[in-house]
């Protein structure tokens, strides 16, 4: 693929001149009416103009600001490019078409993100519409020069014009030529919805709305199904699970066959993973900007005795002088990122992150200081930005010299406005790394919210006063052996009490997520230490510690309702969920979601659940091994972001051409930076970035990647205290992690002391063969649950009794569990160990949900097991007294059952408890208590519409019907129910003509608002080829008689704090237009 043309800025002086000289000839134009005919790029290249279409009449690229006397054309307030450049389309026709839907947009596949033209849009003959930039955000490129494009919601191209960079003046708008079939002139002034020549309308300009996509947010729900690893606790994981995922959150999740009373499944899809989900990965430290560049095949320069005892460095800042260092790493990140070269920071940046996502991470740390807009907000949840509404989270990469005061981090500690602070200290095996500790607490800056990176230099002395204070420790052990030989005292920190974490560093000297890390921490933990972590803390290293050490811990690193829907799902090939994540590699992973969104994964699940919006990425098998090759989907495209367009091929073509630092393409690609080709020459062929080669771009999946296993089995300083050479055979060889998956129905029961147990069926803990323990481990490791529930009632059930007994030693641990069986046992009464628990606690524990110790007895009496046929009698107190107190919490949880789809096991009651609900007017339609917003129609018996409140009672109107008459005539109710629907209708008019003319008065208060409004029912999986099928351009047409630097520079970094303050992410604008019928 042809690589796609990208900025390329000009130097300050050429930008000076260029500017006087456009601002100098412009106010000519201005004073002489002055046209030039401008080369014709449009889509019209012959034929009869004005063609038989909607076209595209004028833009507006320079807009001049108010300093120099510019219009403010959009009259919105804001004078000046960004808010009035625009772009007017014209019907030459004599036909009216609805082009509500339709797209406008720059560049194919780059630029800006492409808007579609709000519902209810119609242009009749000769009529003209104008997008101003305040609307569309769409910003026509001065300098390089844009393309602007006009498309059906299908994606047929109907018009096309594109002009030269640096060739528009200001305030002279590009227009049509009807006299030179549709070429391009300057004009000046603009004329911004009337035609050349025509004075400008006295009424109010025809401003067009066009709403940016927004499908880099979840919309909808769908449920997975899987062995749910949810990190609360060693012993909670739901076999056979379900997680409900709506708008980008976890809605419920629970085990399958059994959904937590209130969870409406109508319409909402199911995906059968047939894997084990996890919460999403969080790599805690990284330089994202860096990681095109791959492992760092390098040993240490030092000589002998300068080298640390592990035949590496001593500490960070020696191996910053290797000859090889700046053009392996430091140069390649420059010159792939920086505007005046390749400028590819968009492309580096959802390459890099697509390395996290493809091991199944969803946060990182450790992106550019200063993030984008075309990168930020996809993929992955970059830490240092603005996330959950705030922004509290400090980084300093620099030396922590003696005099650094920190002043903001006191601050932040003392006032609470401090999530994390991430700080490089210790990182290195000598004195000097140790004594940066000694600053911290020196200093007053040892607090909570520290997370220290590396700490390789610390004992326990340091370790201890972490712990003391609640510190985490970012544990890298891949980057530390290659780089030191030696890697950090994670054991005696784990014995202080500190929170450990573990992530990669980088690529050019770390694994590729913390999926890859996972695997030489492990290895290190069981040749080294003696396997002082358990395979379920080593997976809280890469998920729950990271959320508790920055304070997220309300929002990822654990599978619960409210949190957000960033998932992991793998291939299930080990009864210990935890072990199976540890030894999963890249072909292992099944899916990765972030915010409900599926970005990687099996072709099957992606297309499931995003339709065709994905592309195929092949994962190679060993070099060496027999294995075909796997192929996974992968989506990077998101309409509503800048850039958004780019497809995964067109991102890998780029910094694939880029890395190569061919001369030949640098000077074809970014030789307009330089005043000529000296310049050039002198940077890149005599200079400075001389030496620079060909590096290659760093493979995304670990699994095939030579280069990776080479230089970790070659380092001489990372195998001096452990072989690292059968790190491929062990893990990546193409078996057996990837085809010993558990065999399809075997139900997996995981305890710490036992494998596998359980029979031959997988069930919810009635009537099943497995079974998901409620409970906390002293209860679910006792012997007698693990080999006899759900199944032998009597043994399972006494032990629960004893335990959740008020003397029990899990009274507490038993609330909800009881809760639950109570509602089962009295009024459905199938769950048989429900019951039995039920009967045999002690009274005092059956906590009854009603207020009404009366109406408690009743129901213990009454309820129980009474069979259909005396149904009524139970449920009649219960009605009457829900009558009376709907707010009532057990009138309130019998609501939620009872509403349809009324589980089946509660059908019975709930038909009972619906016919005897009555109100005072004797309506037995009304269930009570009700749910507020419900409405009732009228029917043939009763004509009363009712709506339910938000005390959970009904409200109905009073005029329909004589209650107190009894029957009415037929042909007396008929006239009736004519007049009432006609003077409702009548009502119904005035009323939407009184609300078309505010929102009329509204657009002329503020017709266009700073607040972007973006489109609501535009998915992800929505592309612009395929957003709904239409009928060709003709068909549109209306008949008249129906239309109506996380890092700076290493080598000279500032010693300041990298502190990012990205602006703010909005709350979510109003919904845009409603969707269309299609």
């Amino acid at each position: 693929m042809t690589p796609m043309p990208h900025p390329i800025p000009m130097t300050a002086a050429s930008r000076a001149l260029t500017l006087a000289t456009i601002f100098f000839l412009s106010s000519l134009a201005g004073l002489t009416g002055f046209t030039e005919i401008i080369p014709n790029t449009s889509a019209e290249d012959s034929g009869s103009w004005p063609p038989n279409h909607i076209v595209i009449s004028e833009i507006l690229v320079s807009a001049s600001s108010a300093d120099f006397n510019g219009t403010d054309w959009n009259e919105d307030g804001d004078i000046g490019s960004y808010s009035d450049q625009f772009i007017e389309i014209w019907n030459p026709t004599n036909q009216t078409f609805d082009v509500s839907e339709w797209w406008l947009d720059d560049i194919d596949g780059g630029g800006s993100a492409p808007c579609s033209v709000g519902w209810n849009t119609t242009l009749g003959p000769d009529e003209r519409l104008v997008f101003f930039r305040s609307d569309t955000d769409i910003e026509l490129d001065y300098w390089d020069g844009d393309t602007v494009n006009l498309k059906t919601p299908d994606g047929t191209l109907i018009d096309s014009i594109s002009y030269m960079g640096s060739d528009s003046w200001w305030d002279n708008s590009y227009i049509r030529n009807a006299s030179n079939n549709g070429a391009l002139y300057k004009l000046s002034p603009p004329t911004p919805g009337w035609e050349e020549g025509a004075q400008k309308p006295v009424t109010k300009i025809d401003f067009g709305r066009c709403y940016t996509p927004r499908d880099q947010y979840h919309n909808g729900a769908y449920v997975l199904t899987g062995r749910v690893v949810t990190m609360n606790d060693i012993n909670d994981v739901y076999n056979n699970g379900s997680i409900l995922i709506r708008d980008g959150e976890i809605e419920a999740v629970w085990a399958t066959g059994s959904p937590p009373l209130g969870v409406n499944l109508t319409d909402v899809p199911v995906h059968h993973t047939s894997g084990t989900i996890y919460p999403g990965l969080i790599d805690m430290h990284n330089h994202m900007h860096y990681n095109t560049a791959p492992l760092w095949e390098m040993e240490s320069h030092l000589s002998n005795n300068q080298r640390s005892d592990f035949d590496g460095y001593n500490n960070r800042y020696e191996w910053k002088n290797h000859p090889d260092y700046s053009n392996e790493v430091t140069r390649v990140k420059t010159a792939i990122h920086s505007g005046p070269y390749w400028n590819m920071e968009t492309q580096a940046m959802k390459y890099v992150e697509m390395k996290e996502v493809v091991g199944g991470t969803t946060a990182a740390q450790g992106g550019p200081s200063t993030g984008d807009a075309s990168f930020d907000s996809i993929l992955l949840r970059n830490i240092e930005y603005w996330n959950w509404g705030k922004d509290e989270i400090h980084t300093k990469v620099t030396e922590l010299e003696s005099d650094y005061i920190g002043n903001h981090i006191k601050t932040g500690n003392s006032s609470g406005e401090l999530d994390a602070w991430f700080l490089h200290l210790g990182e290195g095996v000598d004195e000097s790394s140790r004594a940066e500790f000694d600053i911290l607490t020196q200093n007053d800056l040892l607090v909570g919210e520290l997370i220290v990176i590396h700490g390789t230099g610390l004992g326990q002395p340091e370790f201890s006063a972490m712990g003391d204070v609640g510190a985490s420790l970012v544990w890298s052990p891949l980057s530390n052996l290659l780089l030191y030989g030696d890697t950090t005292d994670v054991a005696t920190a784990k014995e202080e009490g500190v929170n450990i974490v573990i992530s990669p560093d980088w690529s050019p000297s770390g694994a590729k997520s913390p999926l890859h890390e996972l695997k030489i921490a492990d290895y290190w933990d069981e040749q080294m230490l003696g396997d002082v972590f358990s395979n379920y803390e080593m997976v809280e290293m890469v998920t729950s510690n990271s959320a508790n050490a920055m304070k997220w811990d309300e929002h990822v690193g654990r599978i619960n309702p409210g949190m957000a829907a960033d998932l992991l799902v793998t291939t299930s090939f080990n009864e210990d969920p935890y072990r199976n994540l540890i030894d999963a590699v890249d072909p292992d992973v099944k899916l990765t979601i972030m915010g409900g969104l599926p970005l990687f994964g099996d072709t099957d699940l992606m297309t499931a659940l995003n339709g065709d919006d994905w592309e195929e990425v092949t994962i190679p098998a060993p070099s060496w091994s027999s294995q075909d090759d796997w192929t996974k989907g992968i989506d990077v495209t998101f309409l509503g972001v800048s850039e958004g367009a780019q497809s995964w091929e067109s991102i890998v073509d780029d910094l694939t051409m880029a890395m190569r630092f061919n001369r030949t393409e640098m000077w074809d690609y970014f030789g307009d930076s330089f005043d000529n080709y000296s310049d050039f020459s002198d940077m890149f062929v005599t200079g400075s970035y001389g030496s620079l080669d060909a590096v290659p771009l760093d493979p995304i999946f670990t699994m095939g990647d030579d280069r990776y296993f080479r230089v970790i089995s070659g380092s001489v300083s990372a195998n001096n205290q452990l072989s690292w050479s059968n790190l491929e055979t062990m893990w990546y060889n193409g078996q057996d992690r990837i085809e010993l998956d558990w065999p399809a129905g075997t139900p997996f029961y995981y305890s710490p002391n036992g494998g596998v147990s359980g029979g031959s069926g997988v069930g919810d803990g009635v009537g099943g063969a497995s079974w998901d323990c409620p409970f906390n481990t002293q209860l679910c490791e006792n012997s007698v649950v693990v080999e006899n529930c759900p199944t032998n009632v009597t043994d399972c059930g006494a032990e629960i009794v004893v335990y959740c007994n008020p003397d029990g030693d899990g009274s507490n641990d038993c609330v909800d569990y009881i809760a639950e069986c109570y509602y089962s046992w009295a009024f459905a009464g199938d769950d048989i160990l429900c019951n039995y628990v039920m009967q045999e606690i002690d009274d005092s524990k059956v906590i009854c949900p009603f207020g009404d110790e009366t109406l408690c007895g009743h129901i213990e009496q009454n309820c129980p097991n009474v069979g259909t046929a005396n149904m009524k009698t139970c449920a009649e107190p219960i009605t009457e007294y829900c009558a009376n107190a709907s707010a009532d919490s057990g009138c309130l949880e019998l609501t939620d059952i009872c509403d349809a789809p009324t589980p089946s096991e509660y059908q019975i009651f709930c038909a009972s408890f619906a016919q005897d609900n009555t109100t005072g007017g004797g309506d037995e339609r009304l269930p009570l208590p009700c749910n507020p917003g419900s409405t009732v129609l009228p029917d043939d018996v009763n004509c009363d519409q009712c709506v339910c409140q938000a005390d959970h009672t009904w409200l109905c109107d009073d005029g329909g019907c004589d209650q107190t008459n009894g029957v009415e005539d037929a042909d007396e109710k008929s006239s009736f129910n004519g007049t009432t629907i006609g003077f409702g209708l009548i009502i119904t008019l005035v009323l939407v003509l009184l609300g078309v003319s505010q929102l009329a008065n509204n657009d002329e208060e503020n017709p266009w608002e700073k607040d972007a409004v973006i489109l609501d029912d535009i998915s992800d999986s929505a592309d612009v080829s395929d957003v709904s099928d239409v009928s060709a351009f003709d068909s549109m047409a209306i008949d008249s008689e129906d239309s109506g630097s996380e890092d700076e520079e290493d080598t000279d970094a500032p010693d300041d704090e990298i502190d990012d303050n990205t602006p703010a992410v909005p709350a979510l604008p109003p919904m845009g237009p409603p969707p269309s019928d299609d």
